[in-house]
């Protein structure tokens, strides 16, 4: 059940929009299409790209180790099944944090010792700003050893404080000057303005029980809401659209190049060994391989086609890219129940069909 979705999907020059339901529950207020959504998770697409700007420039390799730029991860120690910590065999990379196979862990599913680990963690510290996330992570187990498996975690906090290191900026400076002034990404932020809140939509759970309201005491609102890689950005359909038409074009977007086009083909290419899967129990499979920064759809694609590259945030956000396809999908919504998670494979699915169809027929709206 749902309040209400905006979804976008592009094709070339053509756009279909379809604005559905209530921005919030309480007051009726209508879903519109510039309607401002928490991220959650699609925030780290574009701190991802933040570090391969970086690192076309040549200020960070992607093999080089975390603790080049972050000393304290040289001593993180790696955790076995039964409690036993024991030295990595290799020191962890940028690139290990992009694919999320350096063993960072989360707090949320608790399947592993590490996981279990970082719950206890951050309920007793309760970290309020990026620093002291990242310092708390060091201190922290790895669930495997880098390289060695898959983790969906906090790898993105690490890689934005590696921006700020690298960059001498904080992270929301970088992504404002270097990526949404550029696209002109002008509803994109880690706050909602007050003059916005009007637009801003309602977050609830299962069945519509209401999370976080869309008014001045929300964290996206009030200042609490804390800039940082692994979620935290909001934004509006067409912004993140924009993002997304930009990595489609392979780094440039109205004249603005952001990234060379062999950058973007790397990032949308699938890193993970042989064997190791993106898949974290519990969940269902959103793709079967991971590029920098996001899924991609390999041979046997879990939904859309071959190349595809994917990813949901845990508001139920969800954009996808079908170079194949030349299409664009965007779905948002604010719903936390994730088991509604299925649906957005749906999306996939049918968003795929469309642009085939229209392929062969034509037609669409105009941007």
């Amino acid at each position: 059940m749902l309040s209400g979705t905006v979804i976008l999907l592009a094709q070339g020059e053509r756009t279909w929009l379809d604005v559905y339901g209530k921005r919030e529950m309480e007051s009726g207020a209508p879903m519109q299409e510039n309607t401002i959504f928490r991220l959650a998770s699609m925030t780290k697409p574009i701190v991802s790209m933040a570090v391969m700007m970086l690192a076309e420039q040549g200020k960070l390799s992607l093999d080089g180790p975390v603790e080049q730029f972050l000393p304290a991860f040289g001593k993180v120690k790696v955790i076995a099944e039964d409690g036993a910590l024991e030295k990595p065999r290799r020191s962890m990379t940028i690139r290990d944090l992009l694919t999320h196979t350096g063993g960072i862990a989360n707090t949320l599913f608790r399947n592993t010792p590490a996981e279990k680990a970082y719950a206890e963690a951050f309920k007793s510290r309760h970290p309020g700003a990026l620093p002291e996330v990242v310092d708390l992570l060091a201190e922290l187990p790895l669930a495997h050893h880098p390289g060695e498996g898959w983790t969906y975690g906090y790898s993105t906090d690490i890689l934005a404080r590696i921006v700020e290191v690298v960059s001498g900026e904080p992270i929301e400076g970088f992504l404002q000057k270097n990526i949404f002034e550029t696209l002109k990404m002008k509803d994109t932020g880690f706050q909602v303005p007050a003059e916005k809140l009007s637009r801003f939509a309602a977050a609830y759970g299962k069945d519509l029980k209401r999370e976080d309201g869309a008014d001045a005491d929300s964290p996206y609102a009030n200042g609490k809401n804390f800039p940082r890689g692994a979620g935290g950005l909001v934004s509006t359909a067409r912004d993140y659209m924009r993002f997304c038409r930009m990595l489609l074009n392979g780094g440039e977007l109205d004249g603005a190049r952001l990234l060379r086009p062999e950058t973007v083909a790397l990032m949308m290419q699938n890193h993970l060994p042989e064997g190791v899967l993106p898949h974290t129990p519990g969940m269902p499979a959103i793709c079967h391989g991971f590029g920098l920064g996001f899924g991609v759809q390999t041979e046997e694609p879990a939904f859309g086609s071959p190349g595809d590259c994917a990813w949901p945030g845990a508001f139920l956000t969800y954009f996808f890219i079908s170079p194949s396809r030349d299409g664009i999908g965007i779905l948002m919504t604010q719903c936390t129940d994730l088991s509604n998670l299925p649906m957005l494979g749906e999306f996939h699915g049918l968003a795929g069909k469309v642009f085939a169809v229209a392929s062969m027929a034509g037609g669409g709206v105009s941007d």
